[in-house]
């Protein structure tokens, strides 16, 4: 996956912020690394360098001073079909060894372990 995305210039945590933005926007960065349990020090480093490249932003909070708000922007956004491509191919070549049964095992263990 790192691999993968480094192709797209992005770092795994990176990633993770945008597809969980792509769940849910208008989030304070500190309700954005509780939803990811990610320490603020590391949610702000990611959110610069996204920010740099175009792909957030983030906007004042109308009810605090202090905090921002984070969105996708217009790229961001155009850039999600092909992470979700990303997933998929990944997805794709890791359960390659794994016959049919043994799939639907895997992810339904998954499932249980998420929940």
């Amino acid at each position: 996956m790192s691999a993968q995305l480094a192709s797209k210039g992005l770092k795994l945590d990176q990633f993770a912020l945008m597809m969980s933005l792509t769940e849910g926007e208008d989030l304070t960065q500190t309700e954005l690394g509780q939803r990811m349990e990610m320490p603020n020090y590391a949610i702000t480093r990611a959110l610069d360098v996204l920010s740099e490249m175009g792909l957030v932003e983030r906007r004042p909070d109308a009810s605090s001073r202090r905090s921002h708000r984070v969105f996708l922007t217009e790229k961001g956004r155009a850039l999600m079909p092909e992470l979700f491509e990303v997933v998929k191919e990944v997805n794709t070549e890791l359960m390659q060894p794994l016959d049919l049964e043994d799939r639907k095992v895997f992810v339904n263990a998954l499932r249980k372990i998420i929940r």
